[in-house]
């Protein structure tokens, strides 16, 4: 299974469009995908057409890390054709676990997650918040591989700065 975040530390530069044009790309080579929708925004989750359960988010998947909640959180997405593409739902509630300072154990939740379910996809996306608090690292620490989404203005390239 790959793991790929998509992040950036500046909103409104694309990110979640370019976690979705790459998971429709995955989803045209027939690749078992999942997205993680980790942004409080939970603009992923909508751009998948994803239901959400409002019980099983990825708020509650990081709080508790138990394959029954984590099976609750997985919801398919109406772009799934001949090859799956599920959504792990996004939560404002998870702005809550969005510490500044995060714990060892906090960074190296979602990668415990992950590797309860490793055999069940090929490739899965992240769709991070546009931020360095703890969602972010804690993708970060899960993926084999980040993007850094950023646009050529002043700000966006300080925000990228930042992510070294």
């Amino acid at each position: 299974m790959h793991v790929l975040s998509v992040s950036s530390l500046k909103g409104g530069v694309g990110k979640t469009t370019v976690a979705l044009g790459l998971a429709s790309a995955a989803l045209n080579k027939g690749i078992n995908t999942l997205v993680i929708d980790l942004d409080p925004q939970c603009d992923a989750t909508s751009g998948l057409a994803a239901p959400a359960d409002l019980n099983a988010s990825v708020a509650e998947v990081l709080q508790g890390a138990k394959l029954p909640i984590l099976r609750r959180a997985i919801v398919a997405s109406p772009w799934s054709r001949d090859s799956k593409m599920d959504v792990r739902v996004g939560s404002p509630r998870s702005l809550l676990l969005d510490n500044p300072a995060p714990t060892v154990s906090d960074v190296w939740k979602l990668e415990e997650i992950l590797a309860l379910i490793e055999n069940e996809y090929e490739l899965v996306i992240i769709d991070t918040p546009p931020s360095i608090n703890a969602l972010t690292r804690t993708a970060w620490v899960a993926s084999d591989r980040v993007i850094l989404v950023t646009e050529p203005s002043l700000y966006s390239v300080i925000a990228a700065d930042r992510a070294k």
